[in-house]
């Protein structure tokens, strides 16, 4: 199993642990039983129901958890960016690649050239 810590947690992060009810507690439960996963440049912490172990599955404050997903920075991997939950479809967004890749990224300064485009008609 992957060592992952809740070393730190960002403004947006904690913000969001506080909308969906997780107390850093649950979140520590979750680092602790979840399924890591490592994709595109984050590292994602699902807890499925196949994760709790079954003696807690009885219990209601950790069955709510039950499709929680963190996600981790994969840089420094202790660094919480954000928290959401998915019961329904779970490990599989999360493993599913995108369709299409884009054609240019979004960070860069290409700035499209339309003077040299030539008018048809004309």
């Amino acid at each position: 199993m992957v060592a992952v810590s809740l070393a730190t947690i960002t403004r947006h992060a904690n913000r969001r642990l506080a909308q969906r009810n997780i107390s850093l507690d649950d979140a520590a439960y979750v680092v602790a039983h979840g399924t890591v996963t490592y994709t595109g440049h984050a590292r994602f912490v699902h807890l499925g129901w196949r994760d709790i172990p079954k003696d807690d599955r009885r219990n209601d404050d950790i069955r709510r958890l039950e499709g929680t997903v963190l996600v981790f920075d994969s840089e420094s991997g202790g660094c919480l960016t954000t928290a959401y939950r998915n019961r329904s479809r779970g490990l599989r967004d999360i493993r599913r690649k995108p369709k299409r890749a884009f054609a240019c990224s979004l960070d860069t300064d290409v700035v499209a050239d339309f003077s040299t485009l030539e008018m048809y008609g004309d």
